[in-house]
């Protein structure tokens, strides 16, 4: 446990497959550090690290090993399966809880955060005292509307009309410094709601300094992610929100009922001019019954996933089976 002076401030970040890049990191990351150390005048601050190795299948454990072998103050997890990053970083999360620090920084182990950045994050919640609970980075929009950059911005536009409480920053994705008590609240919506990181971080984050960076290309190895996982975990976090069901339920109503009132109109139009009686056949009859069944099948389904939600949730981070890496003392 850090003593009653010292401003602990934990580096976190999960790892699959990124062997080539963890060195590299812990090196800028620590530089950042030292300078962020040097410029405040603060001789109390305290570095630590925690990697989490989330099932790779290259050496990414024999590197985490080397550091921790190199400075004590780096932790490492090996978690026995790949659980995805955000089930990882919610049991880093976790883990880093137990330190108590007052400052937790998160960022990618691919070196497309730039450490550097956390210089800055570290200087600017510290200097500005309580002015701000957060530092949280987020990636400035391309002027290119490529696909891409279209999607994302959907992907937001999206998570704010799921839930009227979302303070979700776009291009946010979990690279930020927190001080402990958003830490803890972060903590709570993880484990007490199907929110990711950067809904959690965000909603969390009552007093955030926001800082906008270009982010780069990988410089080593392939993303595991894919677009079948970007697209689960937006499918995921849209039916997640608690206000989903609600806003899309009325949206749906009321087109239903402009809809129907349009037409009834038009009859009554209709047959005011031409003065012949309107018959309603089979047709039209069958086409208001399966309309008004695919209705009732698309809000039961979706009234159904978030009483799932809510009878599911549970301390998910219990699922994580990690190991702590520890090195033979010789």
């Amino acid at each position: 446990m850090k003593s009653v002076d010292d401003i602990l401030i934990i580096y976190m970040a999960t790892a699959y497959n990124e062997a080539t890049n963890l060195t590299s990191l812990y090196y800028r990351c620590l530089d950042s550090f030292e300078k962020a150390k040097a410029n405040l005048g603060q001789d109390k601050l305290v570095f630590k690290m925690i990697l989490l190795n989330n099932g790779s299948n290259d050496n990414t454990t024999e590197v985490i090993k080397e550091l921790i072998k190199e400075d004590k103050r780096v932790i490492g997890f090996d978690n026995l399966r790949n659980y995805g990053p955000e089930l990882s970083s919610g049991f880093g999360l976790n883990q880093a809880s137990l330190f108590e620090p007052d400052y937790l920084i998160m960022l990618c182990s691919d070196l497309q955060d730039p450490p550097e950045l956390t210089q800055l994050m570290i200087e600017k919640i510290i200097s500005k005292g309580d002015e701000y609970d957060s530092v949280l980075a987020y990636k400035k929009s391309k002027k290119i509307n490529n696909l891409k950059n279209i999607a994302r911005r959907l992907y937001y536009l999206i998570l704010r009309f799921a839930d009227r409480d979302s303070k979700l920053i776009v291009g946010f994705h979990g690279f930020g410094c927190i001080n402990y008590k958003t830490m803890v609240k972060t903590l709570w919506y993880l484990k007490n709601s199907n929110l990711n990181m950067r809904s959690a971080v965000s909603l969390a984050s009552e007093k955030p300094y926001l800082l906008g960076y270009s982010q780069s290309k990988r410089e080593h190895g392939d993303s595991s992610y894919s677009l079948i996982k970007y697209s689960r975990e937006a499918f995921e976090a849209i039916f997640n929100g608690k206000s989903f069901t609600s806003r899309i339920a009325l949206r749906i109503g009321l087109s239903l009922f402009l809809l129907s009132s349009i037409i009834v109109i038009f009859v009554v139009v209709n047959t005011l001019i031409s003065g012949t009686a309107y018959a309603a056949g089979i047709p039209t009859v069958s086409l208001i019954m399966v309309l008004g069944f695919a209705t009732q099948v698309i809000l039961l389904s979706m009234i159904s996933r978030q009483i799932e939600n809510l009878s599911s949730v549970s301390d998910k981070f219990n699922q994580v089976s990690s190991i702590k890496m520890s090195i033979d003392e010789k």
